[in-house]
């Protein structure tokens, strides 16, 4: 039996929307620091805040075509988060997010992203979000792309029902938006190649350019379609009722993990001195990328998913 993973023509839709959107606000450049205040009300003004909530029409396949787009140009802010918070926050704060009155931060237990400019700050401990605010007295720290961070001292408030689900759709949205930024990579790095000439040739003909950038393809392409499988399970999981099954969506964020940071290092490697230029298109882009792979929400918890994964299933076969 096969499974169709190809986007319907109402996701289709949802993704034009959102890459017209970034046309018209981000352009070419992608910006570092955080996000400009009429950008992320014109995210919550097409919807894009509330994707996958329980209020919301569309689910998490809605939310996946939409943030391939917005990884496609690096879009700034805690976009993550914020369909993080439409899943475990109460009704009432999942609307203040959804119109982007609200914005939410998952850190850890001493570190917050986009802090002080989020209203509602979550901790992740292995699969559990809980609330849990910094103290007076945060130190600010400066990130990678120059989105803001702050550190200091969490007190846990209350542990958020329904933070698997919360979790489950933030691994698989960040692992649209590492696929979505990858392919952008992949493209630019194939592009220069097609065009930059050496002893007379385009470098792409040279098997030791070629042969890595199909490989990269390829990385990337496998992890889509494996984001693409995770969301389809979450939204057939949401619709069914049940709980969301450990393992898969961890499985796409640790694939497009890889697939994205590779991407980068072959793109370096292809477009040589352009693609270290902080004016050049690449830069921006491979520098956030290497800040989303870092996220709070992590490798370490990833793969207990995938280990929970497997045991289900083993279990399921020798019972």
């Amino acid at each position: 039996m096969s499974l169709d993973l190809a986007f319907s023509s109402e996701q289709l839709a949802v993704g034009e929307a959102v890459a017209g959107f970034c046309r018209e606000r981000v352009g070419g450049a992608p910006p570092a620091g955080d996000c400009p205040a009429d950008w992320w009300q014109g995210l919550a003004e097409l919807g894009v805040l509330e994707l996958a909530s329980p209020e919301a029409e569309g689910g998490a396949l809605e939310a996946t075509a939409a943030f391939e787009e917005l990884g496609a140009v690096a879009f700034p802010g805690p976009v993550v988060e914020a369909l993080i918070g439409g899943q475990v926050l109460r009704r009432e704060e999942r609307a203040a997010v959804a119109r982007g009155a609200l914005r939410v931060s998952v850190g850890t237990h001493d570190l917050a992203p986009f802090v002080p400019g989020c209203e509602v700050q979550l901790e992740v401990s292995g699969q559990s979000l809980f609330r849990a605010p910094l103290a007076a007295g945060f130190e600010s720290l400066s990130s990678l792309d120059a989105e803001p961070v702050a550190r200091g001292v969490r007190t846990r408030e209350e542990r958020l029902e329904r933070s698997r689900a919360g979790l489950d759709l933030g691994r698989l949205l960040l692992a649209a938006y590492l696929v979505g930024a990858a392919r952008r990579v992949v493209a630019l790095a194939a592009d220069h190649a097609r065009t930059r000439t050496q002893f007379g040739r385009p470098i792409g003909d040279f098997q030791a350019v070629a042969h890595p950038l199909a490989d990269v393809y390829i990385g990337v392409a496998s992890a889509e379609t494996l984001t693409h499988a995770a969301a389809c399970e979450w939204d057939e999981r949401r619709d069914e009722g049940e709980g969301p099954s450990p393992g898969l969506a961890a499985a796409a964020w640790l694939a497009a993990r890889e697939a994205a940071l590779e991407a980068c290092h072959v793109a370096h490697q292809v477009m040589g001195a352009q693609g270290m230029t902080l004016e050049g298109p690449l830069y921006p882009l491979s520098r956030r990328i290497r800040q989303r792979a870092s996220h709070a929400i992590g490798t370490a918890t990833a793969r207990e998913s995938m280990v929970a994964r497997l045991d289900a299933r083993v279990g399921e076969s020798l019972g």
